[in-house]
């Protein structure tokens, strides 16, 4: 394999298969679709009155915006690329020259990432005029566009794969797009179908006021049971009432990583945490995986005598911790799952261009 064969499919394959006024128009038609997507967020989600945190979900859900499109373009640019070549009899043409097998897969997986990242490149104004908007960290944008194009090398060379093991054109196509489905909805749906049978009913027993008793009284007297600082004046006063009722856990520990390598969950993970913006998208995400790998534990049970003392002792502040301000984790093995398919559909594909070919599929011809 040299450098210059793998340019040569490259192009090759660039100038069959992406028309170049077709290709621009296509281009110019994402970005003014593009453009008047933020302007519909701008209009209608209330960015410019609710500050900072508006900007950031609107920069969220430009990126995710943009990962969706790729990811329904990509398997387009690949599903046929080896068998559509074999079905017209050019792939022979082309395995006769001196071209090795790797120099034409790669050449073709250039191509089709080259195309799909096109796409990405023209967002890149609407991206990076969110993110200084947002104020975002510096390397936050490159980051998210590194995460993105990765992913879409790995939904090209899966497609690619697929195109290599699957005779017919209209399957191939068909099955890359079932893998993105997978990937995107069938993850998440395999998750919530699984949890509800891992959760668990535990008695738990909870003490407190007994408000039936306290609101007998009049609104003074309700008024003088309490201090500046909302807590009880004299806690050995109130009366105390135990309540027993059942609560649902969840151990969702287990099923918990069948979300690691869902592409919305690779974006966001990977993407920093900003102080005071709680309700992003990205963020909310990250929480809901956060809370699907920690373990259940049972609430903890609290008599009259407990409660009382905590009283006595007073209430500790309530703190909400802010996100992290650096990027989470799992999105490095949620990024390896979906390249290490894509690396399967790539070595699929060496292994079918190899010449002499060997057995063939029924149907599938050689010129």
């Amino acid at each position: 394999m040299t450098p210059r064969g793998v340019g040569l499919v490259t192009r090759l394959e660039l100038t069959q298969r992406v028309r170049s006024g077709r290709w621009r128009v296509a281009l110019a038609a994402w970005f003014l679709v593009l453009v008047a997507v933020t302007i519909g967020m701008v209009s209608t989600l209330g960015v410019l009155e609710s500050g900072r945190e508006g900007v950031v979900v609107l920069h969220q859900l430009v990126l995710f915006f943009v990962l969706c499109v790729g990811l329904i373009i990509a398997p387009a640019l690949t599903a046929t690329s080896v068998n559509g070549d074999s079905r017209d009899g050019v792939l022979a043409t082309v395995q006769a020259t001196p071209l090795s097998p790797s120099a034409l897969a790669l050449g073709k997986l250039l191509a089709a990432w080259a195309a799909s990242l096109a796409f990405l490149l023209v967002s890149l104004p609407v991206l990076l005029f969110t993110s200084v908007w947002s104020a975002m960290a510096p390397w936050s944008l490159p980051l998210a566009v590194a995460v993105i194009a990765a992913l879409l090398l790995a939904v090209c060379a899966a497609g690619l794969g697929i195109s290599s093991l699957t005779p017919r054109t209209g399957a191939s196509t068909m099955l890359s797009y079932l893998l993105v489905a997978v990937l995107v909805v069938g993850l998440p749906m395999a998750f919530g179908l699984i949890a509800p049978a891992l959760r668990e009913e535990v008695p738990v027993t909870m003490a407190g006021p007994d408000w039936e008793r306290l609101e007998t009284g009049s609104d003074d007297d309700f008024r003088a049971l309490y201090t500046e600082d909302g807590s009880f004046a004299d806690p050995d006063s109130i009366p105390c009432v135990e309540t027993e009722y059942t609560e649902e856990i969840w151990h969702t520990r287990p099923v918990a990583p069948l979300l690691v390598a869902q592409p919305l969950v690779v974006l966001s993970d990977s993407q920093p945490g900003i102080a005071g913006v709680d309700y992003a998208p990205m963020f909310l995400i990250r929480d809901g995986v956060e809370d699907a790998f920690t373990p259940a534990t049972a609430p903890e049970s609290l008599d009259c005598a407990q409660w009382l003392e905590r009283e006595k002792r007073g209430r500790e502040p309530w703190e909400h911790p802010d996100p992290p301000g650096t990027p989470g984790w799992r999105w490095i093995p949620g990024l390896l799952v979906n390249l290490l398919i894509g690396g399967a559909g790539f070595t699929a594909t060496l292994r079918r261009l190899r010449v002499p070919a060997g057995r063939l599929p029924r149907g599938v011809r050689i010129a």
